[in-house]
């Protein structure tokens, strides 16, 4: 089943090139986040493949993907996940997904609409195999991701968690041909107010100030910058970590 795989993907390497530069042709900078024309192109593909999908938006304007299909057994839960919104291109050259001596240029072939694809083409790919395959497979595609997510991952978390939460996901985030990372990938975001007593400003000494207490914090705050994370013991063997 693996050998056929494999000639399946390769005998559809021209098919895959042209849905990848329809892709980067699908104007879905973000700001203002528009992915309608992306999506559509991407539910036009599975589409055409017999698969069904469904949209889950908050917003019109911000499409989120939802593909999934069983094997023939019980197994466990894969997630393939990947944004289609990307960073506005500079000109219009940034969205002629052009094939040019052996590369595709566009705004988001690296980020990520390279890997939104390749997670489409795997999943149509597998689709074709489910009766062999144990568990369970999810697409989605979504949107939002370049301005925090709120409407794309985050809303599918909150919204739909069992369909979309699994026992592992997958995101083709750019990160190099050399290495696969283990992460936990978010933002931590504080708000911390310093607040002193007033006094004139010919007495400065009679009261302490804030923005030497907020310096303070802040370069205390560096010193965790570069700490080594506790891993699981799981991770730590993949990585090879003592």
């Amino acid at each position: 089943m693996r050998e056929k795989l494999l000639a399946q993907l390769d005998a559809e390497r021209d098919e895959q090139i042209a849905f990848l530069s329809g892709f980067l042709r699908c104007r879905s900078g973000n700001p203002p986040g528009d992915t309608r024309s992306a999506a559509e192109h991407v539910s036009g593909f599975l589409g055409s493949r017999g698969i069904p999908s469904r949209i889950v938006t908050a917003f019109e304007h911000m499409p989120n993907i939802v593909a999934d299909f069983a094997g023939s057994s019980v197994g466990r839960h894969l997630v393939l996940n990947g944004h289609m919104d990307v960073f506005p291109a500079l000109d219009e050259a940034g969205w002629l997904g052009e094939v040019r001596d052996g590369r595709i240029y566009g705004r988001g072939a690296a980020d990520m609409k390279a890997g939104t694809a390749a997670g489409v083409l795997a999943f149509a790919a597998l689709h074709g195999l489910r009766d062999h395959l144990k568990g369970r497979l999810t697409l989605t595609a979504v949107s939002d991701e370049e301005s925090g997510g709120r409407f794309g991952t985050a809303y599918l978390l909150d919204t739909m968690p069992e369909a979309v939460t699994g026992d592992c996901c997958l995101n083709g985030e750019p990160s190099g041909l050399n290495n696969i990372r283990f992460m936990e990938k978010g933002t931590l975001r504080l708000r911390i107010v310093v607040a002193a007593p007033g006094g004139h400003g010919g007495y400065p000494h009679l009261s302490a100030n804030p923005i030497k207490i907020m310096a303070a914090i802040i370069t205390a705050l560096e010193t965790l910058h570069g700490r080594k994370p506790v891993l699981p013991e799981a991770v730590e063997r993949a990585l090879g970590t003592p």
